[in-house]
């Protein structure tokens, strides 16, 4: 957020799942997560965005898309050398929201 010049502060961010699974083989690290997973966590976003009634929402990642309304702007997740893409997405979106 820091690198786009976007107040930490005016950002509220919030998993799609609200755990990550561990992956089989380390405990320590994430997997993807399943459809019947993304479900149960959909019920928690419903919840959070009726609450909160954000002005701006982006996905960060498909599994996040997965679990909000059809054209939700979609960023790159950080995961697998993607936080390059993820920061021109998030500076592009500033940008477009007179952020910057």
């Amino acid at each position: 957020l820091a690198e786009a010049g976007i107040d930490p502060a005016a950002v509220v961010l919030w998993n799609a799942v609200p755990f990550h699974p561990a992956r089989d083989d380390d405990r320590l690290k994430n997997r993807r997560p399943r459809a019947d997973e993304l479900r149960l966590g959909q019920h928690w976003l419903e919840r959070f965005l009726a609450l909160m009634r954000p002005g701006v929402i982006a996905a960060v990642g498909q599994s996040a898309k997965r679990t909000l309304p059809p054209g939700t702007r979609v960023l790159r997740h950080p995961a697998n050398s993607g936080r390059p893409m993820l920061t021109a997405g998030l500076i592009a979106l500033a940008h477009e929201l007179g952020w910057r």
